[in-house]
Protein backbone atom coordinates (compact mmCIF):
# COMPACT_ATOMS: atom_id res chain seq x y z
CA UNK A 1 0.00 0.00 0.00
CA UNK A 2 1.90 3.31 -0.80
CA UNK A 3 0.73 6.94 -0.08
CA UNK A 4 2.47 9.50 -1.84
CA UNK A 5 3.41 13.59 -1.27
CA UNK A 6 3.41 14.41 -5.19
CA UNK A 7 5.93 12.01 -6.39
CA UNK A 8 7.62 10.68 -3.35
CA UNK A 9 6.88 7.76 -1.58
CA UNK A 10 5.86 8.31 2.16
CA UNK A 11 7.84 5.96 4.45
CA UNK A 12 6.99 6.63 7.81
CA UNK A 13 3.93 9.35 9.30
CA UNK A 14 4.83 10.84 12.68
CA UNK A 15 2.03 12.57 14.48
CA UNK A 16 4.61 14.40 16.78
CA UNK A 17 7.56 12.60 17.86
CA UNK A 18 4.83 9.59 17.84
CA UNK A 19 5.27 7.02 14.78
CA UNK A 20 2.14 6.35 13.50
CA UNK A 21 1.44 2.51 12.13
CA UNK A 22 -1.83 3.08 9.61
CA UNK A 23 -3.33 6.37 8.46
CA UNK A 24 -7.15 6.09 7.39
CA UNK A 25 -9.37 8.38 4.97
CA UNK A 26 -12.91 7.92 6.71
CA UNK A 27 -13.01 4.51 7.17
CA UNK A 28 -10.81 3.08 4.42
CA UNK A 29 -6.96 2.28 5.10
CA UNK A 30 -4.78 4.28 3.14
CA UNK A 31 -1.81 3.53 4.11
CA UNK A 32 0.47 0.88 6.63
CA UNK A 33 3.76 0.38 7.87
CA UNK A 34 3.64 -2.98 7.73
CA UNK A 35 5.16 -5.04 4.88
CA UNK A 36 3.61 -8.50 4.40
CA UNK A 37 6.29 -11.02 3.34
CA UNK A 38 6.46 -14.52 1.96
CA UNK A 39 7.92 -17.80 0.95
CA UNK A 40 7.00 -20.93 -0.56
CA UNK A 41 8.54 -24.81 -0.54
CA UNK A 42 10.53 -25.39 -3.36
CA UNK A 43 11.04 -28.92 -4.20
CA UNK A 44 10.15 -31.62 -1.54
CA UNK A 45 12.33 -32.95 0.83
CA UNK A 46 12.04 -35.99 2.50
CA UNK A 47 13.30 -36.13 6.61
CA UNK A 48 14.47 -39.41 7.92
CA UNK A 49 12.86 -41.20 10.90
CA UNK A 50 13.24 -38.92 13.62
CA UNK A 51 11.77 -38.55 17.18
CA UNK A 52 12.12 -34.97 17.22
CA UNK A 53 11.59 -31.73 15.09
CA UNK A 54 13.47 -31.04 11.79
CA UNK A 55 13.64 -27.99 10.24
CA UNK A 56 11.71 -27.69 6.84
CA UNK A 57 14.31 -26.41 4.27
CA UNK A 58 14.53 -25.54 0.53
CA UNK A 59 12.65 -22.05 0.72
CA UNK A 60 11.50 -19.41 -2.30
CA UNK A 61 10.91 -15.76 -1.44
CA UNK A 62 6.87 -15.53 -3.17
CA UNK A 63 7.66 -12.07 -4.67
CA UNK A 64 4.74 -12.59 -6.61
CA UNK A 65 2.22 -12.13 -3.95
CA UNK A 66 4.41 -9.93 -1.92
CA UNK A 67 7.00 -7.73 -3.06
CA UNK A 68 10.10 -7.50 -1.65
CA UNK A 69 10.57 -10.75 0.19
CA UNK A 70 13.82 -12.47 0.77
CA UNK A 71 14.77 -15.78 2.41
CA UNK A 72 18.20 -16.36 4.53
CA UNK A 73 18.71 -19.56 5.92
CA UNK A 74 15.70 -21.24 4.84
CA UNK A 75 13.93 -18.52 6.69
CA UNK A 76 11.78 -15.70 5.97
CA UNK A 77 13.47 -12.03 6.31
CA UNK A 78 10.58 -9.38 8.35
CA UNK A 79 10.97 -6.54 6.32
CA UNK A 80 9.62 -4.20 8.35
CA UNK A 81 9.61 -4.14 12.81
CA UNK A 82 6.02 -4.04 14.36
CA UNK A 83 3.02 -6.48 15.38
CA UNK A 84 3.01 -9.35 12.74
CA UNK A 85 0.59 -12.58 12.25
CA UNK A 86 3.11 -15.23 11.45
CA UNK A 87 0.90 -17.70 9.29
CA UNK A 88 2.58 -21.19 8.32
CA UNK A 89 1.29 -24.17 6.65
CA UNK A 90 3.47 -27.57 6.09
CA UNK A 91 1.33 -30.59 3.64
CA UNK A 92 3.20 -33.69 4.12
CA UNK A 93 3.43 -38.01 3.21
CA UNK A 94 4.21 -40.86 5.25
CA UNK A 95 3.95 -44.73 5.01
CA UNK A 96 2.24 -44.71 8.24
CA UNK A 97 -1.14 -43.71 9.93
CA UNK A 98 0.20 -40.56 12.52
CA UNK A 99 -0.11 -37.06 13.56
CA UNK A 100 2.53 -34.04 12.57
CA UNK A 101 2.65 -31.24 13.91
CA UNK A 102 5.12 -27.80 13.51
CA UNK A 103 6.48 -25.03 14.96
CA UNK A 104 7.25 -21.58 13.89
CA UNK A 105 10.81 -19.84 15.10
CA UNK A 106 11.63 -16.71 15.36
CA UNK A 107 15.67 -16.14 15.65
CA UNK A 108 15.88 -19.90 16.56
CA UNK A 109 13.60 -19.62 19.12
CA UNK A 110 10.02 -21.50 19.27
CA UNK A 111 7.19 -18.63 19.42
CA UNK A 112 4.12 -21.12 18.50
CA UNK A 113 3.68 -24.98 18.28
CA UNK A 114 0.32 -26.04 16.07
CA UNK A 115 -1.90 -28.21 16.51
CA UNK A 116 -1.17 -31.87 15.59
CA UNK A 117 -3.08 -32.63 12.28
CA UNK A 118 -4.36 -36.39 11.23
CA UNK A 119 -2.31 -38.22 8.32
CA UNK A 120 -5.33 -39.99 6.57
CA UNK A 121 -4.94 -42.86 3.93
CA UNK A 122 -5.25 -40.51 0.77
CA UNK A 123 -4.11 -43.60 -1.87
CA UNK A 124 -3.44 -47.29 -0.60
CA UNK A 125 -1.28 -46.79 2.64
CA UNK A 126 -0.01 -43.23 1.47
CA UNK A 127 -0.55 -40.89 4.63
CA UNK A 128 -1.14 -37.27 4.03
CA UNK A 129 -2.04 -34.11 5.82
CA UNK A 130 -1.29 -30.40 6.26
CA UNK A 131 0.15 -29.35 9.21
CA UNK A 132 -0.25 -24.96 10.41
CA UNK A 133 0.54 -22.81 13.76
CA UNK A 134 -0.25 -19.06 13.63
CA UNK A 135 1.60 -16.58 15.86
CA UNK A 136 0.91 -13.27 16.52
CA UNK A 137 3.38 -10.84 18.18
CA UNK A 138 6.30 -7.96 17.86
CA UNK A 139 8.68 -8.56 15.10
CA UNK A 140 11.98 -6.57 14.37
CA UNK A 141 12.73 -5.79 10.59
CA UNK A 142 15.55 -8.61 10.21
CA UNK A 143 14.17 -11.64 12.37
CA UNK A 144 14.33 -15.05 10.68
CA UNK A 145 11.24 -17.07 10.72
CA UNK A 146 11.30 -20.61 10.13
CA UNK A 147 9.61 -23.78 10.51
CA UNK A 148 10.31 -27.38 12.11
CA UNK A 149 8.26 -30.53 11.60
CA UNK A 150 7.39 -33.79 13.15
CA UNK A 151 5.70 -37.00 12.38
CA UNK A 152 4.03 -38.93 15.47
CA UNK A 153 5.35 -42.00 14.13
CA UNK A 154 9.66 -42.52 13.59
CA UNK A 155 9.56 -43.12 9.99
CA UNK A 156 10.60 -41.35 6.69
CA UNK A 157 8.14 -38.41 5.16
CA UNK A 158 8.31 -36.23 2.73
CA UNK A 159 7.38 -32.56 2.80
CA UNK A 160 5.28 -31.76 -0.40
CA UNK A 161 5.46 -28.38 -2.23
CA UNK A 162 1.86 -27.02 -1.61
CA UNK A 163 0.46 -26.11 0.43
CA UNK A 164 3.88 -24.89 2.46
CA UNK A 165 4.22 -21.96 2.85
CA UNK A 166 5.31 -18.84 5.76
CA UNK A 167 3.84 -16.28 5.38
CA UNK A 168 4.00 -12.63 7.37
CA UNK A 169 0.14 -10.60 7.75
CA UNK A 170 -1.08 -7.54 8.88
CA UNK A 171 -2.69 -8.87 12.25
Amino acid sequence: MTLKLGSTDVSKVYLGTTAVQKVYLGSTLVWSSFTPAGMNKTGTQTMAASNGYTKVTGWLADTANFPGSTVSTDGLVVPTSGSTKISASVAGQAGLSGTATIQILVNGTVVATGAAATYTDTSFGVYSGTSTATYTGTLTAGDIVTVQYKYSIYTGITINVSPTFVQLLAP
